[in-house]
């Protein structure tokens, strides 16, 4: 007897949450998107993550990597500029000059279904549906680009040749009171890794101190025909 009281109430329980979640699904306000394309091709996403600004110490040198903390969400627009275009023996990918984000990254190893093997996985994208893309800046009380500012590039065209293991993409960001900043991209021979150097060069008269945030910003998955209860897993990301 008490084991039959034991399936009813499981069954009861679960009937009550289906019921739940198809009412959610038909009545419950439809959740909006947080990126949305606006006439100039920008997209509107999250802002750079809110941290407290650091004390003038110390002098210019290459930073290590530091989290920020806990974001105020605000509205910012994804903004392009010039796009360097890079291609290594594993990777097929865009790099913008602003804030120098990682838009776009394709899988050459890995075509996207075995009867097109001549087109590779689109890992990042920078538009919708699905953005997806990896962001870096500096946080600090003095002059310092975040992923907003703009940086140069030398070319808009790189490639890993035969016979070289390393290669290495710098973009060059400057302030008007003498801070130089170089952020520099590193891609190696048989690597799907990318590093990220990112190094300050002080010629003001004042001391510069800082540290480097890094970011991924991506729009919550297309979840049309899903429950409003319940979100499909869609993969982690490191």
């Amino acid at each position: 007897m008490d084991n039959q009281r034991f399936i009813l109430f499981i069954g009861l329980t679960s009937l009550l949450f289906f019921i739940w979640s198809t009412w959610q699904q038909d009545y419950s306000p439809q959740p909006t998107d947080s990126v949305a394309v606006v006439e100039s091709g920008a997209s509107e996403i999250a802002a750079p993550k809110d941290v407290p600004v650091a004390q003038k110490t110390g002098e210019a040198a290459e930073l290590q990597q530091a989290a920020p903390e806990t974001p105020k969400v605000k509205s910012k627009m994804l903004a392009s500029s010039q796009r360097v275009h890079v291609v290594t023996d594993n990777l097929d990918l865009i790099i913008d000059t602003r804030g120098g984000d990682l838009r776009q990254v394709d899988l050459r190893s890995y075509p996207i279904a075995s009867d097109k093997l001549d087109t590779p996985f689109r890992l990042m994208k920078d538009s919708l549906p699905n953005l997806f893309i990896a962001q870096s800046g500096l946080l600090s009380d003095a002059a310092a680009p975040d992923h907003y500012a703009l940086f140069n590039a030398e070319k808009t065209e790189y490639e890993l040749t035969d016979g070289q293991d390393e290669l290495r993409i710098p973009l060059v960001w400057q302030s008007g009171d003498g801070i130089k900043v170089v952020k520099t991209f590193i891609f190696r021979r048989s690597a799907h890794t990318i590093d990220v150097e990112q190094y300050v060069e002080n010629n003001s008269s004042a001391q510069w101190k800082g540290r480097q945030y890094r970011q991924l910003q991506r729009t919550r998955p297309d979840g049309s025909g899903e429950s409003a209860f319940i979100y499909t897993y869609t993969g982690g990301v490191l």
